[in-house]
């Protein structure tokens, strides 16, 4: 894990945490909790593909509306798609917390 990420893990053992192990936890971390900074390291692990891969996978739970709508323009995610993922009753008490 590269150290520029610990301070978003700090109620976790950081140096226990692997890549391979908890790719969707250290990813939603840095989409929900980190800065820009944080999100660039995540990309030296994550290509651009590999991250839209992500939210089709997820379909954005956990995310912000606001950074879904950023990624929905950066990795051309498909405007419907993400508003589909926002709407949906099941993913909206993630939003609420």
């Amino acid at each position: 894990m590269p150290e520029p990420l610990r301070h978003l893990f700090w109620d976790y053992s950081f140096d226990h945490l692997r890549w391979a192990d908890h790719r969707d936890l250290i990813t939603f971390r840095v989409l929900d909790r980190g800065g820009w900074t944080d999100i660039e390291t995540l990309l030296t692990l994550l290509s651009p593909a590999d991250l839209r891969a992500f939210f089709f996978r997820t379909h954005g739970r956990g995310i912000s509306a606001r950074t879904l709508r950023y990624f929905e323009a950066a990795l051309d995610l498909p405007h419907q798609t993400v508003t589909d993922w926002l709407a949906d009753p099941n993913s909206r008490i993630w939003r609420a917390r």
